[in-house]
């Protein structure tokens, strides 16, 4: 039977967790991630559709396989990590669909705050909650606006993935 009330589990870094990025130009494409965050999952009565995510990333923990690229990424056009050196992410809702889960909320980068919404693979085993995404965000929605080189320019699309496996608290 399901827990009674509700039951946190905890998001952090470890081996099994994947939080990362793509972004896209012209000329190919380019991976990253975080290596800092952490946040909380909140399931009552075991009910998925009752969970409340909250998580916070370390922006200053951005990093790219190109080391010239992560320190764009900190600059002013782009996360603009000295002013805002952190971004959250909190649901408002999470709703049942045929695939699996929509998770919709909040998400907070460079000082600005989006509403969006994502398909998700949601599931409890045991003592964790495991949950999996797939999804595109376009980065004009917080004022990264900047295309890079005229022979090279950088496209909005930026997807994002994760493979959470969150703990119980």
């Amino acid at each position: 039977a399901p827990a009674a009330g509700p039951v946190t589990y905890v998001i952090a870094p470890n081996d099994e967790n994947e939080m990362g990025f793509t972004g896209y130009k012209v000329t190919g494409n380019q991976q990253g991630s975080w290596g800092d965050y952490n946040g909380t999952v909140v399931v009552t009565d075991g009910n998925l559709e009752t969970t409340q995510i909250n998580i916070s990333f370390d922006m200053t923990s951005i990093f790219t396989t190109a080391s010239m690229l992560t320190e764009t990424l900190h600059n002013a056009e782009w996360f603009n990590i000295g002013e805002h050196p952190e971004a959250t992410f909190t649901s408002s809702s999470v709703k049942k669909t045929d695939a699996g889960y929509d998770v919709s909320g909040k998400l907070l980068v460079r000082g600005t705050t989006s509403d969006i919404t994502f398909p998700a693979t949601i599931t409890v085993e045991g003592d964790t909650i495991k949950a999996q995404a797939d999804f595109a965000l376009l980065r004009s929605d917080w004022g990264m606006t900047d295309t890079g080189l005229a022979d090279d320019l950088v496209k909005d699309e930026v997807r994002i993935t994760f493979n959470i496996v969150a703990e119980k608290q």
